[in-house]
């Protein structure tokens, strides 16, 4: 339909654009989505949501510690078995405050994880 729009967007030039274009005899329509196509759809969206947030956290995780010297593998289940590890070790270079940090991201990972499997 973009490509019928005349001058600025407005009701009545989309209004016109969509008379012009439901004219067009080689024009495809889409069918409505039922309620349960619609939910897939949101589930599907709202998991791809997590997997990504979960994603960007543990590469946060695991680049905040690199700072540290602190090394961890590439995969969730390294940031969970190592995160608690790493938290706990006092003879490691860690501030209070990163600590405290740490558990708190761990805790959001816990959660988002507990999120995405219901939807999965």
């Amino acid at each position: 339909m973009k490509a019928f729009v005349r001058n600025q967007k407005n009701g009545a030039n989309d209004a016109l654009a969509i008379c012009e274009t439901a004219c067009r005899p080689g024009i495809h329509f889409v069918p409505v989505k039922t309620s349960k196509q619609q939910d897939i759809k949101a589930l599907r969206n709202t998991r791809q949501l997590m997997v990504e947030q979960r994603t960007a956290l543990v590469n946060q995780l695991r680049s905040l510690l690199a700072e540290y010297g602190l090394i961890i593998p590439v995969g969730i289940q390294s940031i969970q078995q190592h995160l608690s590890e790493f938290i706990e070790d006092a003879s490691n270079e860690l501030t209070f405050t990163l600590r405290r940090l740490l558990c708190s991201l761990r805790a959001f990972i816990r959660v988002v994880c507990q999120i995405e499997a219901l939807l999965a």
